[in-house]
């Protein structure tokens, strides 16, 4: 199609228009002034003849003689030389283009009432005039298109890898920077997605406890307070400090005013006011505690007046200071709680180590609870069955003392500073020096079994009971032989705890021993039955007879009679076998008295009852301290016999009636 010459009227630049354009509007692709397009016939030639450009030099220049005068650049078919629709009209100043969508100069600041800067001696601002061929507003284009490139080069630089904005850069499609609201949503939103991701992966007490912190951040009251609680609870399981959990529940810690120290040496004055000494509280029971501390110390104070006038009590501060003083007692914190009236017994409960908060877990209070529970019942057997019918009444000054060490692990250490050499999963023992039964509310031994762990416990409370009865009705220390103490403790040792239909418990003796008892009895009597025993090259009896066995009075003095029976078997002597083997003798010989001497009384007591009244003739004896051990001369009157061989014979046949066949296989 052809194209006529239209010379813009602001800036002289001569476009190629094509002729059905004319009569229309266009756009100069230099300085994009909209102008129309003159119609046919128009102008002095009847055609669209070049315009009288408006500044000075616009106009072409002759070209010099010789040479082709060129021909005008056409535009480009993209070019804004396209009528301008109506939908793309702007709002125009003075008549001129308004300013173009994106900004720039030219026209659009023109329209702002500022007119561009021409060169002076140049053509249009786009120019007609060239340099070395190269139109000038070609140059000029050139130079920005390059520094734009370079701009966009610089901004992905800066913005980082995978395309991503430069923190400065104005959001997509916008001419700004982002605004504070979104911004502020932005962050809320990412803030948010933090603190789910933080629930979700939560395991530890700091975990949740930044999750809380997140949530009050965020507004969210309900969710901050359910991270907190969590973090508080994870927090108390691994003994961490929670003091900044605690401060964000509102927790405070309590404090008792001022007192004296009698009062502090004696939790039960003050019940859980002075457990509660020095621990959170939540804000309600902070004020309980508060509210009722001045009445406590009151009452607890002419409590004290009362005990100091009571002798038991007396007593009790005396034993208080020999904890206080004993070593591997001395750091640890003990509490006591309120003595039970209808029993003598006192229980010191291990709290922690001094200086530091008092602690109690779950299962060994409920151990605890559990272990008393029985100790009074083997209290009542033993009055039942032995005291009450001699005439023994418990003596009203002395406490039975219990100390309850918290765990195995500070039982262990207690007994590693104190210097008891305990066998492995001891659970308790009674301290002969301190009248004392020292026990763990651990689970004794590397399996728990609670009819073991008992049984060592009601052997144990049986020797202090023994003791403390005797010290009562004697008035001296009481020394009981060594076969009538460790029998009688295995004895009591079998009670059973067992729930009778209406709830209540029964606690009575087995009519059996211990498996294990009567295996060592009968190895002892049939070594060569027994792989352990053959391979010593014993197989003759070593067992002590009831004649020997009523006369050991002292543990070394047994051990001693039970290794010259081995000897005399064909056994080898101990001091002559490496350590190993030595120590495991030494072991065998002590513990064959546990075994033979509890039988007897089983055969007394269950076996043939028409013996009892005889064992307990004997019984009282040993408490009174009227025993005359040698020759076995009080046993023999007690129960009214010449020699032993009879009455051995019917106990070995009880004995033999009770022993299983496995035993008997030598299994």
């Amino acid at each position: 199609m052809d194209k006529i010459q239209v010379p813009c009227p602001e800036c002289g630049t001569v476009l190629g228009v094509p002729g059905n354009l004319a009569g229309k509007k266009v756009r100069c692709s230099a300085c994009k002034t909209v102008f129309g397009v003159p119609g046919a016939g128009s102008g002095p030639e009847g055609a669209a003849g070049p315009a009288k450009p408006k500044a000075a030099g616009a106009q072409k220049a002759a070209p010099p003689a010789g040479e082709r005068e060129e021909e005008p650049e056409e535009p480009d078919e993209e070019e804004d030389t396209e009528p301008v629709k109506e939908r793309e009209k702007e709002p125009q100043a003075a008549g001129r283009g308004g300013p173009r969508k994106g900004g720039g100069t030219g026209a659009g600041a023109r329209a702002a009432g500022r007119k561009q800067p021409r060169r002076p001696g140049a053509g249009g601002a786009a120019g007609g005039s060239k340099k070395g061929g190269i139109p000038v507003p070609l140059i000029a284009g050139g130079a920005l298109v390059l520094a734009a490139a370079l701009a966009v080069v610089l901004v992905l630089a800066l913005g980082g890898k995978d395309g991503k904005k430069a923190p400065d850069e104005p959001g997509k499609g916008e001419g700004k920077s982002e605004s504070p609201k979104n911004r502020a949503a932005r962050e809320e939103a990412e803030k948010r997605e933090r603190y789910g991701r933080l629930v979700s992966e939560a395991e530890t007490w700091e975990q949740w406890f930044r999750a809380g912190c997140l949530a009050e951040e965020l507004g969210l009251k309900d969710e901050a307070k359910d991270g907190f609680r969590k973090a508080l609870d994870l927090a108390l399981e691994e003994e961490a400090d929670a003091e900044k959990v605690y401060l964000k529940l509102g927790y405070g810690r309590y404090s008792l005013p001022e007192i004296e120290q009698d009062l502090k040496d004696d939790p039960s004055l003050l019940g859980d006011l002075l457990k509660l000494a020095g621990s959170w509280l939540s804000p309600e029971d902070l004020k309980k505690a508060q509210a009722r501390e001045q009445e406590a110390i009151r009452s607890a104070r002419e409590e004290l007046a009362r005990r100091k006038s009571d002798p038991f009590y007396a007593r009790l501060v005396e034993i208080q200071k020999k904890i206080d003083s004993m070593k591997g007692f001395s750091r640890l914190q003990f509490a006591r709680p309120e003595r039970d009236p209808k029993y003598p017994y006192i229980i010191f409960e291990h709290v922690g180590e001094k200086g530091r908060n008092p602690y109690r877990s779950a299962e060994a209070v409920q151990l605890q609870a559990e272990k008393m529970f029985a100790l009074k019942h083997v209290y009542d057997f033993m009055n039942r069955t032995f005291m009450e019918p001699m005439g023994y009444s418990p003596p009203k000054d002395i406490p039975l003392v219990v100390v309850s060490l918290e765990d195995r692990e500070a039982f262990e250490t207690y007994n590693k500073e104190a210097g008891m050499d305990l066998p492995p999963g001891a659970a308790a023992y009674f301290h002969r020096i301190t009248g004392f039964i020292v026990m763990n509310n651990g689970r004794g031994g590397s399996v728990y079994n609670k009819e073991e762990d008992d049984s060592t416990l009601f052997h144990e409370a049986t020797h202090q009971i023994l003791f403390y009865f005797s010290q009562n009705n004697s008035g001296q220390e009481a020394i009981l032989s060594h076969w009538f103490n460790e029998g009688c403790a295995e004895y009591v040792g079998q009670i059973r705890e067992t729930q009778n239909p209406d709830g209540s418990y029964s606690f009575t003796p087995a009519h059996k021993m211990k498996y294990g008892r009567l295996r060592g009895f009968y190895m002892a009597r049939y070594p060569e039955k027994f792989q352990e025993t053959r391979a010593f090259g014993v197989t003759k009896p070593f067992a002590m007879s009831l004649e020997q066995m009523v006369q050991c009075v002292f543990m070394p003095q047994t051990t001693e009679i039970i290794k010259r029976n081995w000897v005399k078997a064909g056994g080898p002597d101990p001091k002559d076998l490496p350590a190993d083997q030595s120590t495991m003798l030494q072991a065998l010989f002590g513990g064959l008295i546990y075994c033979q001497a509890p039988s007897f009384f089983f055969f007394c007591y269950k076996g043939k009852p028409e013996y009892a009244p005889k064992m307990n003739d004997y019984f009282r004896k040993e408490m009174e301290r009227k025993v005359t051990y040698r020759g076995g001369a009080t046993f023999k009157q007690c129960f009214g016999i010449e020699d032993f061989s009879a009455l051995e014979k019917e106990w070995l046949d009880y004995v033999e009636s009770i022993t299983t066949y496995e035993i008997k296989q030598g299994h």
